[in-house]
């Protein structure tokens, strides 16, 4: 089967800066996809470009193409994004007390979703079913409330429920548990899950926690920099990942059996428009070598993994083990 959706090549800048750079990846139907990375290494800016939401002012696609289900994102009419929308993509915004009006009571702004696109049915029952199916025994009292009248974990609920009104095709969930308590957390993402697979719709989870990809994901992206810079199903990526600044995530997470010193990597992630040449990791990497400073390409060591380093390049491997240690 096709993809529900696939990113090419996809570059979107800020005036002048350029937040991500030729990043490619597709999710499947009824896959989980993770993308994971530091703040500010363009997953959120990612997720919004799949909608066609551009940040403003300046936002802008400077290069590659978008498609869902086979329809260019950025070639579509306004008319068309409208219907797509909500309906067939629809996202888990981070914070949920900001996505959700605080002068509107829930059942206005779940009303909200059939104002402007065709269901056939009942909204009122659809509405019913849907905050039931989250886990709300009283809707009506779910309906007639305001925002600032429920707690986090039943506003992340009440968002779940406004994205999976309509059966779309593919949900973004951008951080669904950030603002959250280790125990929500996991009842939310399990809830979430449970309806990924009865709705058969696909994920593309975005997060900096790679527990969170370990437990739910199937395939993972890993973002630093702008750049997506390796990818591949999560059992290998877990058991053995290949691009150093992945290994350097998996190294830094906390082992709660066996305690011991964190092991952080070092320096910190390059500002936007202040990427070093070459492999934007260099000036971080324990392994860098000659090769370093130019442009990487991507390079695929073993089954339909794809990784961004020149370590994985048999004609600089024996280059790397001379230099490895040294940035050039």
């Amino acid at each position: 089967m096709p993809p529900v959706i696939e990113i090419e090549n996809l570059s979107i800048g800020i005036g002048d800066a350029a937040i991500t750079d030729s990043v490619s990846f597709a999710v499947q139907p009824g896959q989980i996809y993770g993308i994971v990375g530091e703040s500010g290494c363009g997953k959120t800016i990612t997720a919004l470009a799949c909608m066609g939401m551009l940040p403003e002012p300046g936002g802008q696609l400077l290069a590659g193409q978008i498609r869902f289900k086979g329809e260019d994102v950025y070639s579509m009419s306004a008319e068309r994004l409208r219907q797509i929308r909500g309906a067939e993509i629809s996202m888990i915004f981070q914070e949920p007390t900001s996505s959700l009006n605080p002068l509107l009571t829930i059942q206005k702004q779940l009303a909200e979703v059939f104002e402007f696109h065709d269901f056939d049915g009942d909204p009122n029952q659809r509405i019913d079913q849907v905050l039931r199916r989250v886990g709300f025994s009283d809707p009506e009292r779910i309906l007639a409330s305001y925002p600032h009248q429920l707690s986090g974990g039943m506003l992340q609920r009440v968002v779940i429920a406004l994205a999976l009104l309509l059966e779309p095709a593919l949900i973004i969930a951008d951080e669904p548990t950030t603002a959250l308590d280790v125990t929500v957390q996991a009842q939310i993402m399990e809830l979430l899950v449970e309806l990924q697979k009865e709705e058969g719709c696909s994920v593309l989870l975005i997060t900096h926690n790679i527990g969170l990809i370990a437990q739910y994901a199937d395939r993972v992206g890993v973002m630093y920099a702008g750049h997506l810079i390796e990818e591949r199903d999560v059992e290998p990526f877990l058991a053995n990942p290949l691009h150093p600044y992945s290994k350097g995530l998996m190294a830094a997470l906390p082992d709660v059996d066996s305690p011991r010193q964190l092991n952080p990597i070092p320096g910190q992630v390059p500002p936007v428009g202040k990427y070093p040449t070459g492999c934007r990791f260099r000036t971080r990497c324990e392994k860098v070598f000659s090769p370093c400073d130019q442009p990487v390409p991507d390079f695929s060591p073993e089954g339909d993994a794809r990784v961004r380093c020149f370590l994985y390049d048999q004609q600089h491997q024996s280059t790397s083990a001379a230099s490895k240690g040294s940035i050039q």
